[in-house]
């Protein structure tokens, strides 16, 4: 067995340098794909809570810019906007983090302190393989998901993770997955993972 990495396009080729009775089976080829990086940049005053999780899959090309430094012409596939609202906005899919009541994409009905959350809608790809419950969250929104959006994660007091599918796509948290128990638990680099493959399937 062996491995090999590449993102270019191309045949891979291997050969069984012997002879026998059957020559035609000693060769074997593979056409490959391109693998395109996935170009994502991340508006943040505090970069290091959302490098390790981004750092994690090789096909993502992550770059981290403070939000005085937002562009809406940056070329991107995916923004990250943690706790900034961009001005003006960004037809690019996006993933808000905690976004600024006053310019939230989903209604922010309520703002709680160290509230747990209750459960995941496994039914939809974004909460796929999250288990975790009962986490302590230091500080979350509560959203009023608008027609057509999905609730993906939930508290009591009503929905903190909240998708919309229409293009472009975006998610809202409305905790964040870098501060508090949730940078513990496996929950949080699988809930990137959930993010990114929803937006780039490729991925």
């Amino acid at each position: 067995a062996f491995e090999f990495r590449t993102r270019a396009a191309g045949l891979l080729e291997a050969r069984l340098l012997v002879q026998d009775a059957f020559p035609g089976d000693d060769r074997g080829v593979l056409e490959l794909p391109a693998q395109r990086a996935v170009k994502v940049i991340v508006y943040s005053a505090e970069p290091e809570l959302l490098q390790p999780a981004l750092a994690a899959n090789p096909q993502i090309s992550a770059e981290f810019r403070r939000p005085s430094e937002y562009r809406p012409e940056a070329p991107a596939d995916i923004l990250i906007l943690d706790r900034f609202r961009p001005q003006p906005a960004s037809a690019r899919d996006t993933i808000w983090i905690e976004p600024p009541v006053s310019g939230s994409p989903v209604r922010v009905r309520a703002t709680a302190h160290n509230v747990a959350l209750a459960r995941w809608r496994s039914e939809h790809p974004l909460a796929e393989s999250l288990r975790a419950r009962d986490l302590r969250l230091p500080s979350v929104q509560i959203f009023e998901p608008a027609a057509g959006d999905m609730a993906v994660a939930e508290t009591e007091a009503g929905p903190v993770m909240v998708a919309r599918e229409a293009k472009p796509k975006m998610v809202a948290l409305g905790f964040h997955p870098g501060r508090g128990a949730l940078r513990h638990e496996l929950a949080a680099p699988l809930l990137f993972a959930n993010l990114l493959r929803w937006m780039r399937p490729e991925l």
